[in-house]
């Protein structure tokens, strides 16, 4: 991305917008690069922790899920790592409302705990940041792009501003 970035000529610092596994990415772009990223907006993003904390809940994970080479090439922490990263910069973390249909889970147990571990990702992330802002997005499931697009544009032009309002 960065490549891309200064190849296109964009103009610093940016605010990014990551969705599902692009939160994890526009999170590594900030770390890598803290002096160019101005605000961040997480759509439904997925967690660091993800596998192994969906593993120690549902009976179907990811068979990749100890497989360093895939952890490491989708930013995923291996089993019982904890994200470290903080970023005191505005950001807005997306979730959706909407949640998978109870017949992709064995039981309904799963079903809870997916839905309670994927909103403790969410809360998680907002809490990276004192600038951090949680936002559930109605009628959205994960492809929140397609049903509420318009959640996400008020996300950024609200970060936008934030980010205005620091460098003033």
């Amino acid at each position: 991305m960065h490549a891309l970035f200064q190849a296109a000529g964009l103009k610093r610092p940016y605010v990014l917008v990551g969705a599902s596994a692009g939160g994890i990415l526009i999170r590594r772009y900030q770390q890598e690069h803290s002096s160019e990223v101005a605000g961040l907006v997480f759509v439904d993003s997925s967690h660091e922790e993800m596998l192994w904390r969906f593993a120690a809940v549902l009976s179907s994970s990811d068979p990749n899920r100890n497989n360093p080479v895939c952890l490491r090439e989708n930013g995923f922490l291996p089993d019982h790592q904890k994200l470290t990263w903080h970023a005191d910069i505005p950001f807005i973390v997306l979730e959706r409302t909407e949640r998978p249909p109870r017949s992709d889970f064995s039981t309904q147990q799963e079903y809870d705990a997916e839905k309670t571990t994927w909103h403790s990702f969410q809360v998680d992330l907002a809490g990276r940041s004192k600038y951090g802002q949680p936002r559930s997005v109605s009628d959205s499931g994960h492809f929140m792009h397609q049903q509420r697009p318009d959640a996400i544009a008020d996300a950024i032009r609200d970060v936008v501003q934030q980010v205005g309002l620091r460098t003033r």
